[in-house]
């Protein structure tokens, strides 16, 4: 992130502004320790660095050679299971990637706005989400329709359409200002400092409208934010904007069928995002009015993320499905319970298991590889 000078400036003039000295900072997503060091260098009396990742541990070197050491501590773990020891005057955290809807990034931001004293500052403050329709025909056949709907090898490969024409498009895209062909409306906003405040999780469902003005056509829906950090300081990834964006893309989605606009059409995208489990499902119903009276449309399709799941694996997650373990499984949980009781090394660990379960791991060197794999993540 700190390569993004967009993104990073956005949020360390945020803190620039937020920061007093004295203050006691709590940063999310750490890494290795960017939002920390500034805050020190703002004066903060002590900052909770915090991260899964183990890049924490780079942090640290870091901070000991800036001279803070002493007054940042990093915690490597998931930052809503941290029992912190003082509230904070200011809670830091990036967790977004394309967009802001990660049922356990704002399960994160809800519950560190708890730790804040009173009057105590999040950063960001919110989160706006907004759609466009894109028009990309060159796009569109080399990234949705290639290899799929045509390709050289004369091979029907059409089985795979669903799956493309309802997930995110895979390659990093920003589309141009020129690319607009029906321009950016509001689809919600999530407000971070009141998000422990409402029952249920974020959730956006709203119909959103076009006139058309002028002929063309619309190939891809595109879903992006803009943030306020703090005291009127945010960034955006408006395709209309002419000033430079931060490198974060929005999420670009196929329409199933491109649309052909002519002017006086109206255009309507019924467009929900709804937490199904841990995972947001997005849904667009897409309709192409006549006029703007009209009330037959000309042209009409449904989509959703969850037709880009494979079915054949999403029953396994159905409440009254009993699942029973793998080969694969019974290996790692074989692993793990070893380890919960503590007694044993990695490399002993390792031969019980390739004793065990012969037919997974057929070499020692296999073996050690897989208990030091789950060590890393599982062990303390």
């Amino acid at each position: 992130m700190i390569r993004d000078q967009v993104r990073t400036g956005a949020y360390v003039e945020a803190l620039r502004r937020a920061v007093k000295p004295g203050d006691v900072v709590i940063d999310l997503g750490t890494g290795t320790g960017i939002f920390a060091l500034i805050a020190c260098q703002l004066g903060a009396r002590h900052v909770y660095a915090v991260d899964p990742n183990p890049l924490v541990e780079v942090g640290k070197q870091i901070a000991a050679a800036n001279g803070y050491s002493d007054r940042i501590t990093f915690i490597r773990g998931i930052a809503n299971r941290v029992q912190f020891p003082e509230l904070a005057d200011v809670v830091v955290g990036d967790l977004r990637g394309s967009h802001p809807l990660v049922a356990s990034n704002l399960a994160t931001y809800a519950a560190l706005a708890q730790r804040l004293k009173p009057g105590g500052i999040m950063i960001p403050q919110q989160d706006r989400v907004y759609a466009a329709l894109i028009q990309a025909p060159a796009r569109y056949a080399r990234e949705v329709l290639q290899p799929w709907a045509d390709n050289p090898y004369q091979l029907d490969m059409r089985a795979a359409l669903p799956l493309i024409l309802n997930a995110a498009l895979i390659s990093g895209y920003n589309p141009a200002r020129d690319e607009v062909i029906l321009p950016s409306q509001l689809w919600g906003a999530i407000d971070y400092p009141t998000l422990g405040d409402h029952p249920g999780p974020v959730q956006f469902d709203r119909t959103l409208s076009w006139q058309v003005e002028a002929a063309g056509a619309a190939h891809f829906l595109y879903i992006w934010f803009e943030t306020e950090l703090y005291d009127g300081v945010g960034f955006s990834n408006a395709p209309e904007s002419s000033e430079r964006r931060p490198w974060v893309y929005g999420n670009v989605y196929p329409l199933a069928q491109p649309l052909d606009l002519l002017p006086g059409q109206r255009v309507a995208l019924t467009l929900k995002a709804n937490l199904v489990g841990q995972v947001y499902v997005f849904q667009w119903a897409t309709r192409l009015f006549a006029d703007a009276d009209a009330a037959v449309p000309l042209q009409q399709f449904n989509q959703s993320t969850f037709f880009a799941t494979l079915l054949q694996d999403v029953h396994k997650r159905a409440a009254q499905f009993k699942p029973t373990l793998t080969p694969n499984g019974r290996v790692q949980a074989f692993i793990l319970g070893e380890m919960a009781r503590g007694e044993f090394t990695v490399a002993a660990i390792a031969q019980a298991a390739g004793r065990q379960f012969p037919d997974v791991l057929p070499d020692d060197m296999t073996a050690l590889a897989e208990v030091a794999r789950l060590s890393q993540i599982f062990s303390q």
